[in-house]
């Protein structure tokens, strides 16, 4: 992959991450094109979750405010 994963989106990277399976899952690459998507798709899995992490943090500082204390004053259990 040429382009900067940090650069993509959560969607760009889920779509590449999916194509990654899909060829993965069709056999019909080399093993060495398999082993280097696989490493590809780890790698946007782990971006993935940074992007997943990072918005479930900004979701929890708007929702619990800066004296952590949930809006109507009960905590926030992330359900």
């Amino acid at each position: 992959m040429t382009e900067d994963m940090s650069a993509l989106t959560f969607e760009e990277a889920m779509k590449r991450l999916e194509r990654i399976v899909a060829d993965l899952e069709a056999g019909s690459s080399s093993l060495a094109d398999s082993l280097q998507k696989f490493e590809e798709g780890i790698a946007l899995g782990k971006h993935c979750r940074e992007l997943l992490g990072t918005a479930d943090l900004r979701i929890r500082t708007l929702v619990e405010g800066p004296d952590g204390a949930f809006a109507e004053g009960e905590p926030f259990d992330g359900e």
